[in-house]
This record gives C-alpha cells, structure tokens and sequence, in this order.
C-alpha cells in the first residue's frame, strides 16, 4: 500500500498522537485509513473483530495512564477491546495498523467515548443516530462530533440500495454520512446539493451552531432565491401538444428540530 500509493497515503506520528486530528486542508489529495490499530502508547498485536461497525459487539476496560505521562495525555484511557465470546477475531498486521489513522471503537455512551483518544471514531447505523436523538442526547452528541470523528450508514435492510436522509446526522455533527451513491433519490440530492459549498472540494465547514453547544439564540435568517431561467419543461402528463404550459418552483426548505430530532420539511 505504501509502495503504491506513495506521498498520497496519510501516515500517522506516533508520538503526535495526542495532538488536534490532522486539518481538512492538510489532507487534500490524501488517502486516509480506517481500521483498528495498537492499544495507545503500547506495541502489542492487534485483535479484529470481524464485526467491526456493530455498535454492539465490544466492551471495554479502560485503566488510567501512568502518572509520569504528561499533562496533555493525562485525561486519555487505554481501551482494551475484548471480543465477545463467539466472535472471530484476526490478528492484524502492525505494519498495517502503524499506518491506519482513525481506529473503529463501538459505542457504549458518550461519556466514556468523551475520554477515548482522538483518533477513535464511531459508525453508527442509521437508527442508532434516530435512537440516540429519540433518547435526547442530541446535545452529548453534537459535543462528541467536536473533537471525534462519526460515520453514519444505511441499514442493512435497505436491500433496494435506498437512502436514509443524512439530515439528521448532519445536525448532530457527523462528519461522514455514507449513503449508496447508485441510487438517485431526494436524499442523495441532498447531499450532492450540500456538497456542491466550497467549490465541490469534498470538504465544507460546519457552520457555528454546530460547534457551540450552549443555548444560544440565533437570530432567523432571510434567504432570497432568484430564479435565472428554465428549459426543455415538459407539458403535464407528457403530452407531446397542447397550450404552453405554465411552470412554477416549488422549493423545500429541510430542517432538524433540535429538541425532538424530527427531520421537518417546509414547502
């Protein structure tokens, strides 16, 4: 992997580890891994349970650093995964782990995911987030989302390749809402028309209200859309003849209720 991607694969420092994650711009054009990787500051082989994503398939110990670490570190735990009893586990290789970034942890709460280090990081499926915004903890959440990183994916149910609303996991903070780019629904329009921001670069800033987490009253917004022109509008029904036809915009204005978590849609 090193030999073939080169400059564009993103090593990690091992002795940076505790630092802010790497900056969106620093990693243009880079290719940045996922995986599982050594217990922080130790350099024993690595355990991977097959069920990587479940939010259900691990537990974890945690016991304190030792007192001699420094200041910046002194709040992190070391997880040690243990596999559920049944679960196939592999070893994974060092070299592979010592070039993996981001390590997939499961989810137990968010106070203990609070304290895990920042390069850990949580999938959730798409009714964990729903569940977790149901049970109010849509505020644990969002603060959670400002200093790790989340990824949301569709159900498995979703046999016909459908998509979940990345709505939800937007206002949460989520970083990554995966969605299966073959289908072309409202959803995935809704994320083409998200990401088209900043140039269509991949990457936008989340906007303010998602790095504060006080209640803070923010003034409404007016937004003015002006419509340029349209063309090749179809006649009602597809019909071929007729009068010329009189078209409208209807425009749809997606939103989150902050307290409930309900996707809202105005039209």
């Amino acid at each position: 992997m090193i030999s073939i991607l080169g400059n564009n694969l993103f090593i990690p420092d091992e002795n940076n580890l505790t630092n802010p994650l790497p900056s969106p711009e620093s990693l243009v054009g880079m290719v940045v891994l996922k995986g599982r990787r050594p217990d922080l500051f130790e350099d024993d082989k690595t355990e991977y349970d097959e069920s990587l994503d479940s939010d259900e398939d691990t537990v974890y110990t945690d016991s304190i650093l030792a007192d001699d670490r420094d200041d910046q570190s002194d709040h992190l735990l070391q997880y040690h995964e243990q596999p559920k009893k049944g679960k196939l586990s592999r070893t994974i290789a060092p070299s592979l782990a010592k070039i993996t970034l981001f390590h997939g942890t499961s989810f137990a709460d968010f106070g203990q995911s609070m304290q895990m280090p920042i390069f850990y990081m949580h999938s959730f499926e798409e009714s964990k987030v729903r569940k977790l915004c149901k049970q109010h903890k849509m505020q644990e959440f969002l603060f959670y989302n400002q200093s790790h990183m989340s990824r949301v994916y569709p159900s498995g149910k979703r046999i016909d390749s459908s998509n979940y609303s990345p709505m939800l996991a937007w206002a949460t903070g989520c970083q990554m809402a995966a969605l299966n780019f073959q289908t072309t629904d409202v959803q995935m329009r809704l994320n083409d028309g998200r990401f088209r921001e900043n140039g269509g670069c991949g990457y936008i800033c989340k906007p303010s209200s998602l790095m504060i987490c006080d209640d803070v009253m923010w003034l409404p917004v007016s937004l003015t859309i002006r419509i340029l022109s349209g063309s090749c509008l179809p006649k009602p029904k597809g019909n071929k003849k007729g009068e010329v036809i009189d078209p409208y915009v209807k425009v749809s204005l997606y939103d989150v209720n902050k307290d409930t978590g309900k996707e809202v849609i105005t039209e």
